[in-house]
């Protein structure tokens, strides 16, 4: 076995054995982190439409953690995923199954949080409607704002 150069040795075999199954529980568990991600921004769009500031601001940070967890999740898939392509001597097919998944996932995600930001837009636009006429009710009013478009004489003559 050790002279013909064909054959892997039992050392390699487990090497890429192991890049194979760390790089499925990676890809799951990136899966995992996007499917938590999904629900916190189902979430955060409904504090949009119910307006409840301080549950945005909870589930804004959520998303912000979560997001940190992905992005350092893809830096550690991406070296497995190329040692894992270069290494693929068997095709496994759970893997291109799971990377599939991710990216349709992703892609929602993408979506949601798309929709998300043009309803907080939304959202602020009708907000500052509000305060333009808060302002405007609130601007002091003269005392003779009552008199102005009413003719009206007073005789002085006594």
């Amino acid at each position: 076995m050790a002279s013909d150069t064909n054959l892997l040795s039992e050392q390699e075999i487990d090497e890429r054995v192991a890049i194979l199954h760390k790089l499925k529980d990676y890809l799951r568990e990136q899966r995992n982190k996007f499917y938590r991600y999904l629900d916190v921004l189902e979430h955060e769009e409904q504090d949009i439409l119910d307006g409840n500031v301080e549950k945005l601001q909870f589930h804004a940070s959520m998303e912000k953690d979560l997001a940190g967890e992905i992005i350092s999740f893809q830096k550690v898939i991406n070296p497995l995923h190329d040692m894992y392509k270069l290494n693929a001597g068997e095709t496994d097919l759970e893997i291109p199954r799971l990377q599939e998944s991710l990216d349709l996932i992703k892609e929602e995600a993408a979506q949601r949080s798309k929709r998300n930001l043009e309803l907080l837009q939304t959202r602020r636009e009708d907000i500052r409607e509000e305060i333009k006429t808060i302002r405007k009710s609130r601007k002091p009013k003269s005392i003779y704002d009552d008199y102005v478009n009413r003719p009206s004489m007073i005789d002085i003559s006594t």
